[in-house]
Formats: C-alpha cells, structure tokens, sequence
C-alpha cells in the first residue's frame, strides 16, 4: 500500500523484508535486509542488548591493503 509505502521510506528501509530492531545497548535502530542467518540473528540481538558490539566491515581498500600487508597511519 502507499502508507506501507511512505512509512517504510521515512525509516530508511529501500528492501523488504527488512527487520528493525533496538534494544537499552545500542543508541541506533540496527537494520537488515532480507533474511539473516540464524548467527546474524542473534549478533544483532546481542548489540541491541549491549552484549556486543557492533564491528565495522571492512571495504575493498582495506581488504587489499590487508591482502600486501601495507599499514597506513592516519
């Protein structure tokens, strides 16, 4: 429907399905579209919860800076 629509938007959801979850460990709603692992799951729960915390992926430069095993200082 076009308020499902609009309402999905207005949270930043562009994939359904999405889950939204929030929880007393985190400050920030933790999205995910589509369908998680079971593994995934329970990471996000755990961040919500203040379990853990959420670690950062990295992004194609830094895989291969890795891969040469190249340091930068920042």
């Amino acid at each position: 429907s076009k308020k499902g629509q609009s309402r999905a938007r207005s949270m930043g959801i562009r994939g359904v399905p999405t889950m939204m979850i929030t929880g007393p460990g985190s400050t920030e709603r933790i999205g995910y579209s589509g369908t998680p692992s079971k593994d995934r799951l329970n990471k996000m729960l755990n961040i919500a919860l203040g379990i853990e915390e959420w670690e950062e992926e990295k992004g194609i430069f830094e895989n291969i800076l890795s891969k040469f095993k190249i340091k930068i200082k920042t």
